[in-house]
């Protein structure tokens, strides 16, 4: 008898052996039992093969059956509409600009035709309109697709990372090729969190790693304003008094740091703080939690409009009366 081989048609009835010692099943190897395992595997693969060859072969004829005869009748609806419309275009009646999106409606629906079938009377027409022959167009198609795969892989990688890095919002790039025609590319952009000094006349923002950008932006965000370099320390400053601040329910709209390093808080009201320099023994947070702790009782006591709070004090802090910056606060 022929020892049946792995490659049998499963269709031809013909079952994959069990390796074993006739009379001893107890002694099989760990290769033989691994053995038996694969051709167990490769008995159940085979099985789901043929389920899919069968469900292929009904999905094939439910198509036949049922979407081939759907799509004809909507190819002819659409030539319907393509003859209407190459009607439409000669009326008289239609202005310049009406017949000019006739004239597009009308090629675009061509094209999109002689893509599934080629088709003479749908070439006349497309001739009829268009400024290139139906001949022509495919030709520059080509020749398009022929430079973009050209360019694929002549691009100079770190050249075009680096042009797309100088993107106003885009943080940085990476580009690497990926076979066997296209170029895989990753953006990390900018968060903006607060506006920064401009620059020469140009607007700058500030992201969410401290880091200083040209662009301009149209949300309501924070103002920082210090010494060049300053904006990663600044923002981490921001972030701990907006903290807070939210305790008596204001936010920060203006934050300055002087060339001496004080630092001063526009509130969201109008209020300036004036917190001073940072000190060991009277670090810029302990003077801020004093200021919030007692801020509001404060405000209550004076029941009068305040411009500026002074927390540079060792003990305390000095209300300004006035009217507060309203216009610096909108």
């Amino acid at each position: 008898m022929k020892q049946p081989s792995l490659f049998d048609d499963p269709e031809a009835g013909s079952k994959l052996p069990v390796v074993g010692v006739p009379g001893s099943r107890a002694a099989l190897s760990p290769a033989q039992k691994l053995f038996n395992k694969l051709i167990d595997r490769i008995g159940t693969q085979r099985q789901l093969l043929q389920q899919w060859r069968d469900l292929e072969s009904r999905y094939r004829q439910r198509v036949a059956a049922e979407l081939a005869p759907v799509q004809g009748r909507l190819r002819e609806k659409r030539l319907a509409m393509v003859r209407l419309l190459d009607e439409a275009a000669g009326h008289k009646s239609l202005s310049k600009s009406q017949r000019a999106k006739v004239v597009d409606l009308l090629l675009d629906l061509v094209s999109d035709l002689l893509l599934e079938d080629h088709d003479e009377e749908l070439v006349r027409v497309h001739d009829k309109y268009s400024e290139l022959s139906f001949e022509e167009s495919q030709q520059e198609d080509l020749d398009l697709a022929h430079a973009m795969a050209g360019s694929i892989f002549g691009v100079d990688l770190d050249e075009a990372r680096l042009a797309f890095e100088k993107l106003p919002w885009v943080r940085s790039a990476s580009l690497r090729r990926q076979w066997p025609d296209a170029l895989e590319l990753a953006l990390e952009e900018h968060v903006a969190v607060a506006r920064w000094s401009p620059a020469d006349g140009e607007q700058r923002l500030v992201n969410t790693h401290g880091e200083v950008f040209a662009a301009s932006a149209g949300d309501e965000l924070p103002a920082f304003s210090g010494p060049e370099g300053s904006a990663a320390a600044m923002l981490a400053r921001y972030r701990e008094f907006d903290s807070q601040l939210a305790k008596i329910q204001r936010k920060t709209l203006v934050l300055t740091l002087s060339a001496r390093e004080a630092w001063q808080v526009r509130l969201d009201d109008g209020v300036l703080v004036d917190l001073g320099r940072d000190q060991p023994r009277q670090p810029l947070t302990e003077r801020l939690t004093r200021l919030t702790d007692h801020y509001v009782a404060a405000r209550e006591k004076v029941n009068t409009p305040i411009v500026a709070v002074d927390v540079r004090y060792p003990n305390g802090f000095a209300l300004r009366q006035g009217q507060p910056d309203r216009k610096s606060a909108s």
